[in-house]
């Protein structure tokens, strides 16, 4: 057994994500969850899987590329007031 461990929940052994079609979001949240159980069960892994939707993802990396971008105007900033106050 292969234990993989991710930074900030050490208690698993893998970490999954899955992007569906919105129109079957549900049903594949479904399988997966009933996949996730009997993986626990036969082998031993904790697998924690999230699944989206199209809709879902496309929003966050929406999100994810608008934090990034004012991190980065944020760091500019800083490193501008640094710099001059020196």
């Amino acid at each position: 057994m292969v234990g993989i461990k991710i930074p900030g929940h050490e208690e698993l052994d893998a970490m999954v994500n899955i992007v569906a079609p919105s129109d079957k979001y549900e049903e594949v949240g479904n399988a997966i969850v009933h996949r996730e159980h009997e993986i626990f069960i036969t082998e031993g892994y904790d697998i924690s899987v999230r699944v989206f939707s199209n809709s879902d993802h496309e929003w966050l990396a929406a999100k994810m590329k608008s934090l990034n971008y004012d991190l980065k105007r944020q760091n500019a900033m800083d490193a501008e007031i640094t710099s001059g106050s020196s």
